[in-house]
């Protein structure tokens, strides 16, 4: 899912489109439950949210996590973010409290790599959310 708004508009963002947070279309409970019910399937393994900025939308984006994760708990939540972990507030703390893994740090296109999983230059992370919180200490996150 891509959230619409973002005040960082970060240089060569490959998704100017989602800046305006104006844009887009409103987020109705109807439109919230035909995407809970994407994750049905079994083949369908996770949830990934990305901007705009996703750290920028607040209280509904604590909600919308809160709801996947109580109908869904054998699936994955994945969000991409600008910000660097270190620089989050109390509430996106909160927010990314829901979870499993977070990229984190702007897109940096002097530092482009296009053949990192994941991620698009060499200052982003895969943090690994829960072992972070629990440890209060950074944790890349270990691909299986």
């Amino acid at each position: 899912m891509h959230v619409q708004g973002c005040t960082r508009h970060c240089k060569d963002c490959f998704n100017q489109d989602t800046w305006d947070f104006d844009g887009g279309k409103p987020f109705t409970n109807e439109l919230k439950q035909r995407f809970l019910d994407l994750g049905i399937p079994k083949k369908i393994v996770g949830f990934s949210i990305l901007g705009g900025e996703p750290l920028q939308q607040g209280r509904e984006m604590f909600d919308l996590l809160s709801d996947i994760r109580k109908t869904y708990d054998n699936k994955t939540i994945w969000m991409w973010t600008g910000y660097k972990y270190e620089d989050l507030s109390l509430e996106q703390l909160e927010i990314i409290s829901q979870l499993d893994v977070l990229i984190d740090g702007e897109f940096v296109s002097d530092l482009k790599s296009p053949n990192r999983l994941f991620m698009g230059s060499h200052n982003q992370r895969v943090i690994d959310v829960k072992k972070t919180l629990e440890t209060g200490a950074v944790t890349i996150f270990k691909f299986k």
